[in-house]
Formats: structure tokens, sequence, C-alpha cells
């Protein structure tokens, strides 16, 4: 565990990311990500049977499945239960990861967001999601250096030679994360929490029914983000 995991995700982001005059609403760590998005596997890679149903449809298959609507779209991606449960019923458990990507399509936009040039030297598999009255921004962790990922679980304090720029003796800074996405208010169509009974799950949905999953990590975790959510668009964000 690198040392900007261990360290509350409100800290890095008020450090690195946040403007000075910027409050901060919330924040929190995604570690992987699954796809549960029509045409593609769990890892994003794109099924045969759906390249051959767009080459023998000529685009018609995606335009058709496109055509989903939010609720289906949203079953699809994380079934019909009334738990928090994160897996797809059926999948036997399948892969775990914090972030969901969902969609209709391959082309769909959550897709294409995700599948952005990472800025040199971050890992788009952990991720900091923060939210601000401005903007719900993403950054990357910084991928681990050395010798310090190793070190970070033993205090947090530095001591000489460790933690780069740290002073020995003086509180660590968190390390760096990179600015990598950002969305505004009228990016976001829908927001809402999956499962009625103890939801874990946050879906941010896009303008096209596509959209991420954030896992929450604990129920009262997220009313809080959905309050937030739906104040940062106007109130037009979605349902409970």
């Amino acid at each position: 565990m690198s040392l900007s995991r261990a360290l509350p995700a409100p800290l890095v982001a008020r450090e690195w990311w946040c403007a000075p005059d910027e409050p901060l609403l919330w924040a929190l760590w995604q570690e992987d990500l699954v796809y549960r998005v029509k045409g593609l596997d769990e890892r994003g890679a794109q099924l045969e049977s759906w390249g051959k149903r767009v080459a023998r449809g000529g685009g018609k298959a995606a335009a058709a499945v496109g055509g989903f609507a939010g609720d289906a779209l949203l079953t699809m991606a994380f079934g019909s239960g009334d738990s928090g449960d994160r897996g797809k019923p059926g999948s036997g458990g399948g892969r775990r990861a914090d972030l969901t990507v969902f969609g209709s399509a391959p082309e769909c936009a959550a897709v294409r967001t995700i599948g952005s040039t990472v800025p040199a030297e971050g890992s788009p598999y952990r991720t900091l999601w923060m939210l601000t009255p401005r903007r719900l921004g993403v950054a990357v962790e910084l991928l681990a250096r050395g010798g310090a990922s190793a070190r970070a679980g033993q205090g947090v304090r530095a001591g000489q030679g460790e933690f780069g720029k740290n002073a020995p003796g003086e509180p660590i800074r968190p390390e760096r994360v990179l600015p990598w996405l950002e969305f505004g208010p009228n990016d976001i169509a829908d927001c809402r929490p999956i499962g009625s009974k103890l939801p874990i799950t946050c879906a941010i949905t896009l303008r096209d029914g596509s959209g991420f999953g954030l896992n929450a990590r604990r129920p009262g975790g997220v009313p809080v983000m959905l309050d937030a959510l739906r104040a940062f668009t106007g109130g037009g964000g979605g349902r409970g």
C-alpha cells in the first residue's frame, strides 16, 4: 500500500487537488475497476460476439442497445436485488473492484472517458474521486517508486532518508496525485443508490445513460454522496 492510500482521501485531495478557496464535499479512493458494458467483458475488452453483431448489422446493433432506459441499464450492471451487493446476480462473486463502469455499448461516454490518456507515471487503477461545489474530479495515484510504498505503514513521521522531501521528524505530506478527469454539473444526468437495503454503491449517470458506480465503503456514505451530488447538479441529478 502506498502512503497516499494509507492516508484519508480528503487529506490527499486538499493537499494536491483542491484550490485554496475550494471546499471539499467528499473524497474517496477507488481501487481497480470492472466493466458492466454491453459488448465488453469485465476487463473492458470487446467481446467477439459483439464485433460480429455490429459487422452484420452495419452498426445497428450498437444503436439498438443504446436505447436502453436508465433503470434497465443499471439493472444490467448491478442486478435487481434489494441489497447493496456489488456483484451481478449469478456471477459467482466474480472479480471484485471498487469502481464499476456501466454502459449500453463500447462507444458510450463512460467507456470513452475512463479510456482517456492517463498522466505520465499515474495508475488508472488507483483513483481518487472528489466532489466540490465547482466540479467532480478524478485524480490518479503516482506509480510506486523505490521502497517508500513498502514502508508506508511504519508510521506517520519521516525518518532520515525516507519519504522524499520530508525532513526527519516532520509530519509526512501525502504522496502526490495527478489530476485526470473532471465533470461539471451539466455532465451528470442522474445519481442514485444501488440497492434499497444498506446500499454501498453510488451510481453516477452521464447524459448518454452510461456512468460509474462508486464504492462508498459503508452504507452511511451513500446518502452523503448523493446529497452533495444533487446540490452540485442543481437538484436535478437523480432520485433516491
